[in-house]
């Protein structure tokens, strides 16, 4: 038993020193998605850039879920409520040993699976509640993708998870009623 156990733990590690690959970002986003509560709108708006490094990233990240559920579905006099400075952004591609492992990918990949979150934009962002009822800071993870334009284009998909403050255990997923969309870095 405690072989078996050994050689997963040494598999995990293995694993988690090739997931999580990202490389160079730069995307906007706005709308909203459904309420984790299942009643109203979360809306949220971003924009991040990390052309030259996934670790050094510019961009501004808000969102607003006033019916919004916290860890163990309690909900939060005054709604989620937060803004934030970006702080990583990368594009998750296919693990690949020559790029960077990036947070915002390993979180994506835990929210989405390992597949799952190939094509995703992952976003970093430290928030400050901005609910004066719930005041504080932590940690907010956007896993955002563009699905492309146009009438036959598949909905854009935002994932959202927080971690830290007040809105700690916060996740949501779903369908972007909005826009997301890649930019060039123009490298």
């Amino acid at each position: 038993m405690q072989k078996r156990l050994l050689i997963t733990l040494m598999a995990m590690i293995i694993l988690g020193a090739l997931v999580g690959c990202g490389v160079p970002t730069q995307v906007t986003g706005g709308g909203w998605i459904a309420s984790n509560s299942g009643d109203g709108k979360a809306n949220f708006g971003f924009n991040a850039e990390a052309c030259d490094d996934p670790f050094k990233a510019a961009g501004h990240f808000n969102f607003h879920d006033k019916n919004g559920l916290v860890a163990g579905g309690n909900p939060v006099v005054g709604g989620v409520k937060m803004n934030g400075n970006v702080t990583e952004a990368s594009k998750c591609v296919a693990d690949d040993p020559s790029k960077p492992v990036t947070a915002g990918c390993n979180v994506c990949e835990g929210l989405l699976g390992i597949d799952g979150k190939i094509g995703y934009n992952a976003i970093v962002a430290t928030y400050d509640s901005t609910n004066p009822k719930a005041g504080g800071s932590g940690i907010v993870f956007a896993c955002a993708k563009d699905n492309g334009e146009g009438a036959n284009a598949a909905s854009d998909l935002a994932v959202i998870s927080v971690s830290g403050g007040p809105f700690d255990g916060y996740i949501n997923r779903g369908a972007v009623q909005g826009n997301v969309q890649d930019h060039s870095c123009n490298q």
